[in-house]
């Protein structure tokens, strides 16, 4: 598998897989994390061109975390364009959670390089629990609440995961990124999205469950549903396998 890391347009990000495919594939990652809690789902798709990157204020990435998602829009729209050459025109974009929303919001852009969307355990609208929010206002995160919502303590994937002290942001930027997409809502848009939209949820899901996913599909026209079963919210992790499957498939 050929890598290359760099940084373009203050976006730091990382090329793995192979770099003559003319299947790009670009990954935006979720709350308090970053481009490696999407690589599992990567490394499993050697004959695309996958792109991951770390959002702006993330890991090596300049500027700070936004006080709304729609403030990405414009970063990641000049990092597009400046590597349009590298990424060619036959782009699909992957969103995991918070990173699921900032892909919708991508796809309402219309940019004729981006064929299709694949949302990963997220919804057009994310509602968090008010006492876990209630204590990031006050600088303190609930680390059980979010091992709980990963998965299974017994899963020895996940656990292997969660010891990876690189796949995780800082305190500060994690209370911003859940902050900023508690209730973000764009439901009403998105009946505008006219690619095709791959929607993948985990049955087991409590942060973004299954009938987040199925409202998205009632939403978007040109949108199919998949469910994995046995999995919660740490689903390119714990189901990199299939996930990967359905997005070969997919794309």
């Amino acid at each position: 598998m050929n890598t290359k890391i760099e940084k373009n347009s203050g976006i730091f990000y990382e090329i793995i897989g192979s770099l003559e495919s003319n299947k790009t594939i670009l990954f935006i990652h979720g709350a308090g994390g970053n481009m490696e809690m999407l690589k599992p789902i990567a490394s499993k798709l050697e004959d695309c061109k996958c792109v991951l990157i770390n959002l702006p204020g993330h890991q090596g990435s300049l500027g700070e975390v936004p006080d709304s998602l729609d403030k990405y829009i414009p970063s990641l729209k000049i990092f597009i364009e400046s590597l349009k050459n590298e990424l060619g025109d036959d782009i699909s974009v992957v969103g995991h959670s918070l990173g699921g929303l900032v892909v919708l919001l991508l796809g309402l852009e219309k940019i004729p390089s981006i064929k299709r969307l694949i949302i990963l355990n997220s919804g057009g609208k994310i509602s968090i629990d008010k006492k876990f929010i209630d204590k990031l206002k006050n600088g303190k995160i609930d680390k059980f609440q979010i091992l709980k919502w990963s998965g299974s303590p017994f899963d020895l994937r996940l656990l292997k995961f969660l010891f990876n002290k690189r796949a995780f942001e800082s305190d500060s930027v994690t209370i911003k990124d859940f902050i900023t997409g508690n209730n973000y809502d764009i439901r009403h848009k998105l009946i505008d999205i006219d690619i095709p939209v791959l929607i993948v949820a985990g049955e087991k899901d409590e942060l973004t469950t299954v009938e987040h996913a199925m409202e998205l599909k009632e939403i978007i026209e040109d949108s199919k549903v998949e469910v994995i079963s046995k999995v919660s919210h740490l689903l390119p992790v714990v189901a990199c396998d299939k996930a990967s499957k359905l997005i070969r498939e997919f794309i």
